[in-house]
């Protein structure tokens, strides 16, 4: 496995509807970005925003829990739901 310092971004393709896909075109123009570039901020963004108290994202995108932090599935799902 590669150190964390050296992996690279990797490659998503979706789906979404007509209408989602011209409103990110739209948002990504006005803020001059690329769709991608977009899309990849805003999944960050939508992480960030459901993560369990105390847990943040690495410099590479990775979850980082505190030792105390109940990893379980159900918990975080839990957890994030509690906000």
């Amino acid at each position: 496995m590669m150190p964390t310092a050296f992996r690279q971004p990797r490659r998503l393709s979706i789906t979404v509807s007509a209408s989602v896909y011209q409103s990110l075109l739209d948002r990504s123009d006005q803020q001059g970005r690329s769709l991608s570039n977009l899309a990849a901020y805003l999944l960050e963004q939508a992480l960030v925003e459901h993560l369990p108290n105390n847990a943040v994202l690495d410099h590479s995108g990775r979850l980082s829990l505190p030792s105390h932090v109940d990893r379980s599935p159900n918990a975080m799902a839990y957890n994030a739901t509690k906000r």
